[in-house]
């Protein structure tokens, strides 16, 4: 494909019900998130 020769990928994890468990950023960082009971997002790790 032209003009894409710095193409930069963002990858998603997700749990069984669409919650998001996990990104990992174009430079490798990774966000992983924990979730309560009730599928709400309580806590975020950057690493």
């Amino acid at each position: 494909m032209r003009g894409c020769a710095n193409r930069q990928v963002t990858s998603h994890d997700y749990a069984e019900v669409g919650n998001v468990l996990e990104v990992v950023l174009p430079d490798d960082t990774r966000v992983t998130y924990e979730v309560d009971p009730r599928g709400r997002r309580v806590l975020e790790h950057v690493g």
